[in-house]
Parts: C-alpha cells; structure tokens; sequence
C-alpha cells in the first residue's frame, strides 16, 4: 500500500479566508496551501516553518474505507488526513497525510501528531483539493464548509493511542473495459496505448482515460463511469533504418474498435454500471504515414514567421479545394 505524509502551513486560517491551492509537488506529495482574506490584510511575512517545527507523534492511524450500499472493500479510494487547523480560528502549522488504500480497502498513517483530523476519502488517485473551493459568496461559502465539516469523519488524536477508523465511502458504481490488440496479422501488440473517450457533449460530465497493453497484448481500464465511448489504440512509432539515433518513423495512425481509422464509423461502447465489458478487442490498420514540412513566410517581405500553428484537414471531395496564395 502506498503511504506519504506531508505536511503544509496556513498563513491566515479562517473560515472567511479563501483557500488556495499553489503547489502539489510531485514525487514528493508535498502540498503548499496559502490564505488570503478579501476583508482582513495579510498578516506580516512569517518565518518559515521546517519540517523540524510541526509537531510529531506517536499515533497511528489506521482503518479502512467501504462502499456506503454494499459494504465492499473501496481499493485505490485516495485517503487525507487533514488537521482541522486548516479551517479553524487557529494559527500554527496544519500536519497533512495521505494515503492510498490497497484491495481490502485499508489505509494507514504513521507518526500523527496529536489534535484533532479531518478523514477525507477522495476516489481521485492523485492529491487533490478536498475542501469546498470558494465562490465570493461569504454566506455560501461558510454554509458549504458546514456541510463539509458534517459529511466528513472527524476524530481525535492523543499522539500516543492507536486510532481505527471506518470510512463509508459512496459508491460511484464504476464500470471497466478490457481486450486485447492485434495487428494486421493477428500477433499481438505489447505495450501500446489504449484509449477510451466518452461520447458526452457536456464538458463537466467528460471523461477520458488511457492504459498500456501488458506483454500479452490485454488491456484493462478501470474506474470508468457508466455511459458511452469510443475506444482506440494508438501504437508506438516504429524505429526507422538508417533515421539519426531518436528518429521514428510512424507505421499506424490510431485505430478506433472494431478496426477502422475514421472515427466516425467506430462502435461506440456502453459501460453499466459496475459491469465490464469484455473483448474490446481491435486490430490496427497500418497505413502510409508521411511527414509534410515547409516554411511560413510573410507574403511581403518573405520574412519567415515563428510560432504559426499549422493544421492540415483531409480535403472533402465534395468541396472545391480554395485557392491558396504563396
């Protein structure tokens, strides 16, 4: 189970004060988090707080996360722990942990501090911003920390005790798709890209995901919420004789399940919830790929121009090719 602690400092706690998030340093889990109120004025520069200054302990804390209708195991649920000094009346430095939970749903924080924590259960594997983010509506802000500060699990750490912990997590009832990939041949493809696409027009309900094929050309893509999609491979270039150390050439273009190039005419795929769809299975269509090069100059003067983003479309039969200027 993949467990990191980290810790963050708040320069002006609050319930008024508008939290925000700088920085999620990557490989090290370290969140930066800083407050600014609209109607109180900075506090005056701090020093800053090491690793040194926050207070540590001897607790663990331990426990495991449950869907809320069936009582399963919620595997790889992100779990924070999260002092309460971070929206409290209270200065100081606010300690943060994080975890991921394993196939039986259980997580567990080492050397907590004592004070009082936030649960927070995320079905996000990647740290992320667990609080109400703010509106400019000050009424509607605190009323929607109120009812964070009421949904989440709250507990209390001595610094020496052992705490267990039982998160009821509510059960977004996910759905997977999984295949293989061959090609022309029928030999499979090891270590290419798969992709799915959610057909969806409306932006907030998006959702796109990737996974590579294993050595034996399978593919599973997991924690895909139930609605309809598009699937495709997209192979790895082919390495090009004689081409300088670095240089591809592209032998595929992305190929959309059952097989075809055009997206257009591909099968969307229907996931239900908590179902998988099995034998999604596509066979890549190699096809001529050729690289088009040139140079954008200004008609005038003939100056080249940088930075120009260049778009080249398939030319539609029925449409009478424009004139292009040189």
């Amino acid at each position: 189970m993949e467990v990191s602690n980290f810790w963050s400092s708040c320069s002006r706690p609050g319930i008024a004060a508008e939290l925000l998030l700088i920085a999620i340093l990557t490989g090290a889990t370290a969140v930066a988090i800083k407050a600014q109120s609209t109607d109180i004025p900075p506090p005056p520069p701090r020093v800053p707080i090491t690793q040194a200054d926050i207070p540590r302990g001897q607790s663990i804390v331990r426990g495991r996360a449950v869907f809320n209708d069936t009582g399963r195991p919620a595997a790889s649920v992100r779990v924070q722990l999260i002092s309460t000094r971070v929206l409290g009346n209270t200065g100081g430095p606010a300690m943060f942990f994080s975890s991921l939970t394993n196939d039986r749903g259980e997580f567990s924080f080492n050397g907590v501090g004592a004070g009082e924590y936030y649960v927070v259960a995320d079905l996000r594997e990647t740290p992320s911003y667990p609080f109400p983010m703010p509106t400019g509506d000050a009424a509607a802000d605190s009323a929607r920390l109120e009812q964070f500060r009421q949904r989440v699990t709250r507990i209390s750490v001595d610094g020496q005790s052992r705490v267990e912990v039982e998160l009821r997590v509510e059960n977004p009832h996910f759905g997977a798709l999984s295949g293989y990939i061959f090609n022309a041949n029928g030999e499979i493809v090891a270590r290419t890209r798969v992709s799915c696409v959610s057909t969806e027009k409306n932006a907030s309900q998006f959702f796109g995901s990737s996974v590579m094929t294993d050595e034996r050309g399978a593919f599973r893509i997991e924690k895909v919420p139930p609605g309809e999609y598009l699937v495709s491979a997209d192979p790895p270039p082919k390495f090009q004789p004689g081409a300088p150390m670095g240089s591809f050439a592209p032998s595929f273009i992305p190929t959309f399940y059952p097989s075809t190039t055009n997206p257009a005419g591909a099968m969307p795929v229907s996931v239900a919830p908590d179902g998988e769809i099995p034998n999604i299975n596509i066979i890549l269509i190699e096809r001529s790929a050729h690289t088009v090069s040139g140079t954008v100059r200004m008609r005038a003067s003939a100056a080249p121009v940088s930075d120009v983003i260049i778009r080249l479309s398939p030319v539609i039969a029925s449409r009478p090719a424009a004139n292009v200027g040189t």
